[in-house]
């Protein structure tokens, strides 16, 4: 074999690999995730969504400048007050994600975004680490993440510690996966 031939053919064994790698980057898409929920594509900014905190302790102010919220990663409940049946199931959900989260715990807040009415302090007294939160911009953007047609208040949403809205699980939830989601986003997240 001559050298020239021995030349290219060395290039090609170690030029392979990147070429592999290139075309599969560009030309195939995976047939499956691993996470258990839907990402939101594009992902919608809250952080510089101007809020109300309606409950435990009122205040005006955007998602970024609430330290409850910001860096930390929020589970979001959409809804209406008053809360029925439905709503409460969706909160005891949210609170055994919660507690399942066993040590990362302190890096999730969970809150309720206030789609119609108004929060009633007695309710929230029930359930206080719960942050309430109202706003019509807030409302809008969280509108933006459900596919048509679905009902926000069977939503359960995945803020991440800089404010973007970037997963929702739907109806009839597997709170094994929403757990797993969280673990992985926390495992992964050098953030919140």
């Amino acid at each position: 074999m001559n050298a020239r031939i021995k030349l290219i053919l060395l290039f090609l064994l170690f030029a392979s690999p990147f070429i592999v790698a290139w075309i599969v980057f560009h030309f195939w898409t995976p047939s499956s995730f691993t996470n258990r929920g839907t990402l939101v594509s594009p992902v919608i900014q809250l952080a510089n969504i101007p809020i109300r905190i309606a409950a435990p302790e009122p205040a005006e102010r955007k998602w970024s400048a609430e330290p409850r919220l910001h860096g930390k990663w929020v589970l979001l409940h959409v809804g209406a007050m008053p809360c029925d049946a439905t709503c409460e199931a969706r909160l005891v959900d949210m609170r055994q994600v919660h507690a399942a989260l066993g040590k990362n715990q302190p890096r999730v807040q969970r809150a309720f975004a206030i789609q119609r009415g108004a929060a009633d302090p007695a309710f929230a007294a029930r359930v206080p680490d719960l942050i309430w939160l109202e706003g019509a911009e807030l409302n809008a953007a969280v509108g933006k993440a459900m596919p048509s047609g679905a009902a926000t208040g069977d939503m359960l949403l995945i803020i991440d510690p800089l404010g973007n809205l970037m997963l929702r699980h739907g109806p009839g939830v597997d709170l094994k996966g929403v757990v797993k989601d969280m673990e992985r986003l926390l495992k992964a997240s050098r953030i919140g």
